[in-house]
């Protein structure tokens, strides 16, 4: 590099066709002792803006590597509030790509506090962008600092918290949890958001719904809270509001329609794994009584006096062994499934739904083998082992076993 940097002085500011030059790549790489040598030889390159009008450190934030963030910020600190061509700072792209350890660099640094609550051009901070991108961790990480502005409204008028709300691939206990620590933070619904909302109501027909969200943003007197809790008189709020619904009345049309397709199209998956839930449900559910009946049901009964008075009669049987081991597999196994299929009834996040019910179908279809494998064993146990029944017992049910786990592979 060194000899390079010799005979090409030029080189080091100079593009690629993608506009980036070589710190570009250092910081795209995480690569610091090339950064430091590219900045000792001269550090203004930090200010060179590739196509979409990145720098270098906005590379360096979006894949992570604050180390390479410190050294420029530290050559070049004016460099830190560059902005690219959508308006977006450091803050803003570690918060879209969703890189805490950036974020966590950046609000520690009194000198950057600056961009903490700096729109882009679609109005979005970067505690919007993280929770538009679904990276739940930084939106929590934003939310806990009191420095970052849990009330600012993006160009469509919503806050976080909207967002968060209308996110329906977020699981409905991990929603009600970043909604609660932003609610209490001060982020309380725009009245933009509630207006949908309630236009939605109405149109569906729910007049208890209607009513609940009126009630929340209105007081005793009839008068209308702000979504910064200001009280205004209803005249007041609907003159002062009129000129904004008109503007907004197209976008709330398109949105609600958005809406009611997606809504509808995710309902209709969500129904159909429901069905298939309450199937395996039902099936988990009807194993685990019998294994949990049939261990204490112990093929050959219990000793009824002696020293080992109480004790299964078989217990020193290898079948016996085989009995209570696949027996306590179906019922651990299927009880299990049981639990998922009971908390996959409060997830409304298809994917995180879809996982569960795999899950848990894996589980019942051990269950089954399970089960099999100790029936098979408690009738080889009480039948003579020399008898026609106990092998043809053993035969069927090593033919089912294979057949089952052929059928299942």
């Amino acid at each position: 590099m060194e000899v390079l940097f010799e005979e090409k002085k030029d080189v080091i500011k100079k593009p690629d066709e993608f506009g980036w030059t070589p710190l570009h790549y250092a910081a795209h790489l995480g690569h610091l002792e090339a950064t430091e040598k590219l900045l000792t030889k001269d550090k203004t390159v930090a200010g060179i803006l590739d196509g979409e009008h990145s720098c270098a450190l906005h590379i360096a934030a979006k894949e992570g590597h604050t180390n390479v963030m410190e050294k420029i910020i530290t050559c070049l600190p004016d460099v830190y509030d560059l902005i690219d061509n959508k308006g977006r700072t450091i803050l803003h792209i570690a918060a879209q790509y969703g890189k805490a350890s950036v974020v966590k660099y950046i609000l520690k640094k009194p000198n950057l506090e600056s961009i903490i609550n700096e729109p882009d051009k679609e109005g979005n901070t970067p505690l919007h962008l993280a929770a538009i991108y679904g990276h739940y961790g930084v939106v929590n990480m934003l939310a806990a600092d009191d420095r970052v502005d849990k009330r600012a409204m993006n160009n469509e008028y919503l806050k976080t918290i909207d967002i968060v709300q209308s996110n329906m691939d977020i699981g409905e206990i991990i929603k009600y949890w970043i909604m609660r620590k932003l609610e209490h933070a001060g982020g309380r619904q725009s009245l933009h958001r509630l207006v949908i909302r309630e236009n939605a109501y109405m149109q569906n027909g729910d007049n208890e719904g209607y009513q609940e969200n009126a009630n929340m943003w209105t007081d005793n007197n009839g008068h209308q809270k702000s979504s910064d809790g200001i009280y205004r008189s209803a005249s007041e709020t609907s003159t002062q509001s009129s000129d904004g619904a008109s503007r907004t009345a197209s976008n709330m049309s398109i949105l609600l329609d958005r809406n009611r397709e997606i809504m509808k199209e995710k309902q209709l998956r969500s129904h159909r794994l429901k069905d298939i839930s309450n199937t395996h449900l039902l099936v988990a559910t009807l194993i685990a009584t019998v294994t949990f009946a049939a261990g204490f049901t112990l093929p050959g009964g219990y000793n009824d006096e002696g020293p080992d008075k109480g004790k299964a009669v078989l217990s020193t049987k290898i079948a016996f062994k085989a009995f209570l081991l696949s027996d306590g597999i179906a019922f651990y196994c299927s009880t299990a499934a049981v639990f998922l299929h009971f908390f996959a009834s409060l997830e409304r996040n298809y994917h995180l739904l879809l996982r569960f019910i795999k899950f848990s179908a894996i589980l019942t279809y051990v269950s089954i083998l399970g089960m099999v494998i100790a029936f098979t064993s408690g009738i080889y146990l009480v039948l003579p082992s020399s008898s026609e029944l106990s092998t043809s017992a053993f035969v069927l049910g090593c033919l089912f076993l294979t057949f089952y786990i052929f059928g299942v592979l």
